[in-house]
């Protein structure tokens, strides 16, 4: 689930998360560099080639938050993905509120397919991140 807003946060859009949950990453690419890894939040997870079709390969890893605390009513945290590349690395820093599932909050919103990140790479081989965006299930 995500949600779109504009007044009080940096950010216009705010994916909402479950703590004490059990995800699943999936990062696609349209390009031959072969990932291995992902950071979130800092902490490294090994990722495991799903799928190659050709045009694209799947990656997935496991994303728990049970050592992930909610976050405070009416603040905002960054979930900070970071995919090392062959010369650098992609910062992916995502604005997001952490919730108990208890909350009715969690589901309040528009419901995520996935999120789209574009990116460039310089000439002195810097990644960055050209756009984001949160793309809703019809």
């Amino acid at each position: 689930w995500y949600q779109r807003r504009v007044r009080g946060f940096p950010g216009t859009q705010t994916l909402k998360i479950a703590v004490d949950t059990h995800y699943v990453l999936r990062i696609s690419t349209k390009t031959e560099l072969k990932v291995s890894e992902v950071l979130v939040n800092g902490t490294t997870i090994l990722l495991c080639q799903k799928g190659d079709d050709g045009e694209k390969k799947v990656y997935e890893c496991d994303f728990v938050t049970d050592q992930i605390d909610r976050t405070a009513k009416k603040e905002r945290d960054v979930l900070a993905l970071q995919i090392p590349l062959p010369v650098s690395s992609l910062q992916v820093p995502i604005q997001c509120k952490y919730y108990s599932l208890k909350k009715k909050g969690v589901r309040w919103g528009t419901p995520l397919k996935n999120i789209s990140i574009n990116f460039a790479t310089t000439e002195e081989g810097v990644a960055m991140v050209t756009a984001t965006k949160f793309r809703r299930f019809m």
